[in-house]
């Protein structure tokens, strides 16, 4: 589970990268108003012409929410009673040095999570810079929607998974302490 917790913080940190150069690059060419909303359908309906605040602002709503959820699970590693997550009251009952090993998993839900948003939110700018230099009509409401219900099917999937694991570390613990062939 660690080689996929690793995995993904390289995936999220190479889409915000990648985000962050688009944004700081595509900026000099983008014209004198972009698209700052789009309707149901994909279509923008409303530009502004405050180009530079709006152009930054995803970019900042980005990195804000993945400080947060990294802040989120290191406080879920020193105050585990703070932080809801699935099974969070087996986990408690865990010794200390088995709780890490189900934070792991949680720690792969979010990174999960957040590397989804983190591509809708590129996604979302990069059509914006289309829409507005007139190569696109709008963005795709399919995509959208298909990474929307990918999230969630992610967080039913983690929440099983984290569920099981910590019945899995519940069994490796007995009354006496850990079964004689894991010392």
């Amino acid at each position: 589970m660690q080689n996929y917790k690793t995995t993904l913080l390289r995936l999220n940190l190479a889409v915000i990268a990648f985000l962050i150069v688009f944004t700081l690059v595509s900026l000099h060419n983008l014209p004198e108003q972009i698209p700052t909303h789009f309707g149901a359908d994909g279509t923008p309906d409303a530009y502004s012409k405050n180009v530079q605040t709006w152009w930054f602002m995803l970019l900042g709503l980005v990195v804000f929410l993945n400080v947060v959820i990294f802040a989120s699970s290191r406080l879920m590693r020193r105050f585990p009673r703070l932080v809801n997550f699935p099974g969070k009251k087996k986990v408690l009952q865990l010794p200390e040095q088995l709780r890490e090993e189900a934070f792991v998993v949680v720690d792969v839900w979010l990174l999960s999570i957040m590397l989804v948003i983190n591509i809708l939110f590129t996604y979302m700018q990069w059509m914006t810079a289309s829409v507005a230099r007139g190569y696109a009509k709008g963005i795709s409401p399919y995509f959208v929607i298909f990474l929307i219900l990918l999230m969630l099917a992610l967080s039913g999937f983690f929440w099983v998974n984290v569920k099981k694991e910590v019945e899995k570390l519940k069994e490796r613990v007995s009354p006496l302490g850990p079964r004689e062939e894991e010392r």
